[in-house]
């Protein structure tokens, strides 16, 4: 089954989304807080579900979220939940977790998402570039 690479340009509102079954890599960077969160992340989710009937070996998830909306957190909760099925069946997927440098909500958050998934995360601090 071919798993088509999904890619989405940045807006002001969506990240930018690089998802390649071949490289099992799956990133995500901006902001998110579309007009219709369901409607963005509906794709997303599909193609994880998609990828987890044959993913690779190991899986590289890197999230670069600089800021997202209450409905895209449980959004991005439902696509972790997705990754930790593949993630239970002995494949290899680190999750990424960067996050701006001094952002303690976003740290805080990463410790809730490490507390209702299982998945490995690594929270990375960084500098987002401005805009």
């Amino acid at each position: 089954m071919i798993v088509e690479i999904l890619k989405l340009q940045e807006t002001s509102k969506t990240p930018s989304v690089y998802f390649d079954a071949d490289k099992g890599l799956i990133e995500m960077a901006g902001r998110v807080i579309p007009e219709d969160t369901k409607m963005f992340f509906l794709p997303l989710i599909n193609w994880v579900k998609l990828y987890s009937k044959t993913p690779c070996k190991k899986t590289t998830v890197n999230l670069k979220l600089e800021y997202f909306s209450t409905s895209a957190s449980k959004l991005i909760l439902e696509l972790l939940k997705e990754l930790e099925i593949i993630f239970k069946e002995k494949y290899d997927i680190v999750v990424n977790w960067y996050y701006e440098l001094d952002d303690e909500s976003m740290a805080e958050v990463l410790d809730i998402y490490k507390s209702m998934v299982d998945l490995p995360f690594i929270g990375k601090e960084t500098i987002f570039p401005s805009k």
